[in-house]
C-alpha cells in the first residue's frame, strides 16, 4: 500500500524509522475496470510491471558528510537490519490483511539495494546526496552465487518434469504449500 509510515521499536531516536512505499511503473487505478475493446498492433509494447520501491528512512539526522559517508561506509552490517525491519513490516502486513500469500522478501529477490543519505524529502522521493550499491566480488561469494544460481534452477527442473509428464505432483507437496 504507497504511503508513508512511521516505524518504532521503542521510544528511542535511534529507533525511529518511516518507511516509504511507492508504486512504480503501474497503471493508475482509475484506468482499471471496464473499457471499451480496442484494436492492438501485431507486437504491442510490453506492459509496465508494477514495481514497489521500499526505501527506509532512519530517524537519526547525520552530522554532516563526513559522517554519512562513514555510515555508508558500515553498509555490510546496515543492509541485513534493515532487511528484517522491512520483514516486519510485511508480516504484520500479512496480519491485519488476514493475506497468507504476502511473503517475506530476500536480499537475492531486490532489483536494486542501495544504501545512502539525503535529505528527508530528497529521500523519501528515491533520490539521495551520495548512495552505494552493496555488492559482493570475493571468491566466496562467486562460488555462493554458483550454488544459488544451480539451486535456482531446481523449481524449474521440477516444473518441466511435472509438465512434461515425467514425476507427477504429491499430495503431501500440497499439504505443506497449503500449510505454509
Amino acid at each position: 500500500m504507497p504511503g508513508r509510515y512511521v516505524l518504532r521499536d521503542s521510544a528511542a531516536e535511534a529507533d525511529l524509522r518511516v518507511l516509504v512505499l511507492a508504486t512504480l511503473g503501474a497503471r493508475e487505478r482509475r484506468m482499471f475496470g471496464k473499457r471499451k475493446t480496442a484494436r492492438v498492433e501485431p507486437a504491442p509494447e510490453p506492459m509496465p510491471v508494477p514495481t514497489t520501491r521500499a526505501t527506509l528512512i532512519r530517524g537519526v539526522p547525520l552530522s554532516g558528510a563526513e559522517e554519512g559517508a562513514a555510515w555508508i561506509a558500515s553498509h555490510d552490517s546496515v543492509v541485513p537490519l534493515e532487511l528484517a525491519v522491512l520483514n516486519r513490516v510485511l508480516h504484520a502486513h500479512r496480519i491485519a490483511a488476514a493475506d497468507p500469500a504476502v511473503r517475506e522478501v530476500a536480499l537475492e529477490q531486490a532489483l536494486v539495494v542501495r544504501v545512502g543519505y539525503g535529505a528527508g524529502e530528497e529521500v523519501a522521493e528515491g533520490r539521495w546526496t551520495e548512495a552505494v550499491e552493496p555488492g559482493e566480488k570475493s571468491g566466496a561469494a562467486l562460488r555462493r552465487l554458483r550454488s544459488e544460481r544451480t539451486a535456482a534452477l531446481r523449481p524449474q527442473e521440477r516444473l518441466a518434469a511435472l509438465l512434461g509428464g515425467r514425476d507427477a505432483a504429491l499430495a503431501c507437496e500440497d499439504l505443506a504449500l497449503r500449510a505454509r
